[in-house]
């Protein structure tokens, strides 16, 4: 499953559950995310790219 969630928009942000995170296999984001979201998403075996 892919998500693409882009920050190039005006619109605010908000968290909110999109989907359980082992429904994931790849995140795209146009920011590195913190080192403890780098670490949460390591273990859920999620491929990160930014």
């Amino acid at each position: 499953m892919w998500k693409n969630l882009s920050r190039t928009r005006s619109e605010p942000t908000a968290l909110t559950k999109l989907v359980e995170l082992n429904r994931i296999d790849y995140l795209i984001t146009d920011r590195k995310p913190s080192e403890a979201w780098l670490q949460r998403l390591s273990e859920a075996n999620i491929e990160v790219m930014y």
